[in-house]
This record gives C-alpha cells, structure tokens and sequence, in this order.
C-alpha cells in the first residue's frame, strides 16, 4: 500500500506538471534544513531549488514505499554539506564571530535565542540531527536514512549536540 507521497510519486510520472504539489508541500522544510546547515538565507534558498531539481531528476529511481521525506531531507543534508565544504571555511568563523560580538544573546532574557545561538554554533551534523529530533520530529532510524549514517552515530551526535548545548547554556 502507497503512502501519500507515493501516490503523488506516481502521479507526477504520469503527469510531470502535478510536480508542483511536491515542491509546494515540502520546499519550506527543505529550506529550513538548508538553512540550519548553512545559516544563510541566499544559499539556502539555492539549496532548496538544486534539491528540487535532484529530486525531479531522481524521481524515477525512488523506490516508492520508501520515507520519502527522509530520502529528501538526505539530498538536502548532502547538498548542505557540499555547499560548507565550497564556502571557505574562514569567512564563516569571521562571520560566526563578528555576529556573536554583535548581537550577544546571553545579555537578553530569552531563552529560546540562547538556545538557538547555541545550536548555530554546534558543528553542522550535530545541528543536523537536533534539526531533524526537534524540529522535524524524525525517529533515530528515520534520521539515520536521511544522513546515510548508522543508528549509533546519530544516537552519538544526539548525546554529544545535548551536551554541548548544556555546557554552551551553562556558561550564561
């Protein structure tokens, strides 16, 4: 039995035009992902846009039955990752660093900013999987297939990403 997104798999092979309801259902995950990873709205956006192209390009090797949402959430992690590994890697700590100084979190009230200055400063996999526990609501199992990586190093990173946190939060 077909799941809904199956069923929409199917249709779209039929007819490329309902492709659209695919995108519309789930670009503003994919950007949000991307934009975990990336922290930058206009490369995110680029990101969401080449995952949707992969997809459509890759529709016809989905095996339907298959989490489809873990399978896209997988292209977004790779194109994420691909596109940290392009951006030299200085100018995002200067960037890190100069927005820091700017905006110090830890001087207002709110929690939930300290909290996500300190997930914007986890490394990206460890902001990954607290990004797809907590926001995205996946299972150990689902994450795992979406960042093609074992259960026990998802378990791993979890437990790791927790722990930085608390110490990050501590120090406030």
């Amino acid at each position: 039995m077909y799941g809904e997104d199956d069923q929409l798999i199917e249709d779209i092979k039929k007819d490329k035009e309902i492709f659209v309801q695919l995108v519309e259902k789930y670009k503003d995950r994919a950007y949000n992902l991307a934009l975990n990873y990336i922290r930058d709205p206009h490369y995110a956006e680029d990101i969401a846009q080449e995952v949707f192209l992969k997809v459509y390009t890759s529709l016809a090797s989905y095996r339907l039955g298959t989490n489809f949402k873990a399978w896209l959430y997988r292209i977004v992690h790779n194109f994420s990752m691909d596109t940290l590994r392009k951006r030299r890697r200085e100018t995002v700590l200067k960037e890190s660093i100069n927005k820091r100084e700017e905006n110090n979190p830890y001087s207002k009230v709110d929690t939930n900013l300290a909290l996500e200055e300190a997930i914007k400063r986890l490394p990206p996999e460890y902001r990954a999987v607290i990004t797809l526990r907590y926001q995205e609501d996946l299972s150990y199992e689902e994450i795992a297939e979406a960042m093609d990586i074992p259960i026990g190093t998802v378990k791993t990173w979890l437990f790791r990403a927790k722990e930085a946190l608390r110490d990050g939060l501590s120090r406030t």
